[in-house]
């Protein structure tokens, strides 16, 4: 029988039904109680769905999410899992575009949806013999996939969806290249309604039986909490929570010393973070990887930033990579866990071209058998006939301003054609653009120090931090004065 995500679990389960599951509110729970919630969660679904192949979660981290992927493949659905910095209005338009009538929510209220946090309860408070555990292997799950939404942070979020396929190729992927061991504690700090929350290390961790810690929302406190009372050795981070726990207390060797493996994913890691982390320890381990192309495409650990970029390591298992100019240029992905389509409403659109390659509009290079993250296209700019990575300039101005998050975008101007504007994100009412502007004089060539700076208290993010820069333009683009420009940067 082909194997499924449920059956994988089922094969767990059936050599230890006692074993530590995941943990979830100061308890841990077994893979017993798991199976009793996936059969709860199937048996709503076929009593009450009617009339359509989707199911919707709406909300943050909870263990009803976590068991809903293997409840939709059993009953052979598509799973959309929104996460809660989603508005409301969008998860209702995503409800009607696919005529779903049936869902689940947490800390909102959604017509004929069901509590999250009720089913748990009805689960934890209903004795074993009493659930059906007895689901069968199921060899029809054609219909099955995940629908991810990508994170919208340079344009519209686009829904994406993997089908099963693609999911076990992907966590064959990320428990190959992360080395996932049986009995290894994994903690899931970022979304799991996001496709690298999900599918980096969270079902790569069920499948290996690896005991998972479930925090419903990140925070530095409740992170390093649960890495010291759980001996965890193996987490997944974004920049944004690492520039976080940088400025916190908690930014100290003792605190790293019991983690084998940090994932970094999401988006480019910054140098002076990677040499900052690497300082104190911090098992950093790159993981390169899209939405649309699975989140685990490339990987590795990183030991150094000599080049002054970091690297994304080489392609996983069931993962080929071409750049368009050889050893440079635009990466091309192909492969088993790179099998992309886009929904558009309810139609599918392939996103590969004749060959099977993917285009991610990204950019490397390849040194040795090593590649590095070089940028996006849109990440290049001319300003007065010279070249900006837009990129490098952030991360230029977070380490000299020493501010979390950067956003440098391109203005059309009546007098110099187009003029470099910066967000700066602080609470700092000390603050000013003056004041920034002497700061970046002497540590910026000066065709790539701002003409026009923003200073604002706090960025649009997505559901695991990412800045949605996107938002953020449409929201202060036409606020910004363009008769109030530094003439001499």
């Amino acid at each position: 029988m082909t194997k499924s995500i449920f059956n994988k679990f089922l094969d767990l389960y059936q050599s230890s039904a006692k074993a530590q599951c995941f943990f979830w509110k100061d308890e841990w729970h077994s893979r017993e109680r798991f199976l009793s919630l996936i059969s709860i969660i199937t048996n709503l679904l076929k009593e009450k769905l009617r009339s359509s192949d989707y199911v919707i979660y709406y909300g943050a981290n909870h263990p009803v999410a976590l068991a809903l992927p293997f409840a939709c493949e059993y009953l052979n659905l598509k799973y959309i899992p929104i996460p809660e910095t989603v508005s409301m209005d969008a998860a209702l338009e995503f409800k009607k575009i696919y005529q779903i009538n049936l869902g689940f929510f947490l800390n909102d209220t959604i017509e004929n949806f069901m509590d999250a946090e009720k089913i748990w309860a009805q689960n934890k408070n209903t004795e074993y013999a009493s659930i059906d555990l007895n689901l069968k292997p199921n060899a029809n799950h054609e219909k099955f996939g995940i629908g991810f939404l990508t994170s919208g942070s340079t344009g519209s979020p686009k829904l994406i969806f993997q089908n099963n396929q693609h999911i076990l190729a992907n966590i064959a992927a990320a428990v190959n290249g992360q080395l996932l061991t049986e009995g290894e504690k994994v903690l899931a700090a970022i979304s799991i309604c996001h496709s690298g929350g999900l599918c980096i290390q969270t079902l790569p961790a069920i499948f290996t039986g690896c005991p998972l810690v479930l925090m419903q929302k990140f925070s530095v406190k409740s992170f390093f909490s649960a890495i010291d009372g759980h001996d965890v050795k193996v987490t997944l981070l974004v920049p944004s929570y690492l520039r976080l726990m940088r400025l916190s207390s908690f930014w100290d060797r003792e605190y790293f010393k019991n983690l084998r493996l940090a994932g970094i994913g999401s988006s480019q890691l910054d140098v002076r973070l990677a040499q900052d982390s690497l300082k104190i320890g911090i098992p950093l381990f790159n993981i390169y990887g899209l939405t649309e192309a699975g989140p685990f495409a490339l990987y590795g650990a990183i030991s150094n930033t000599e080049n002054g970029i970091v690297s994304i390591g080489k392609p996983a298992i069931n993962i080929e990579i071409k750049l368009l100019d050889g050893a440079s240029g635009k990466i091309y992905l192909r492969g088993s866990a790179v099998q992309p389509l886009l929904l558009e409403g309810t139609q599918e659109k392939r996103l590969l071209d004749a060959e099977g390659w993917y285009n991610t509009n990204d950019f490397a290079v390849k040194i040795g058998d090593e590649y590095f993250f070089t940028g996006r296209q849109t990440d290049i700019a001319n300003v007065g006939g010279l070249k900006v990575n837009l990129i490098d300039l952030e991360q230029k101005l977070s380490a000299i301003l020493n501010v979390n998050n950067v956003v440098v975008f391109l203005r059309p101007h009546s007098l110099f054609g187009e003029i470099l504007v910066a967000c700066i994100e602080s609470i700092d009412t000390k603050l000013t653009a003056r004041k920034i502007l002497k700061m970046c004089k002497g540590q910026l060539p000066r065709h790539m120090i701002p003409r026009n700076i923003l200073i604002i208290p706090e960025f649009p993010k997505s559901s695991i931090g990412k800045v949605l820069k996107n938002k953020l333009k449409e929201k202060y683009y036409k606020k910004i004065d363009l008769k109030n420009v530094f003439l001499n940067p």
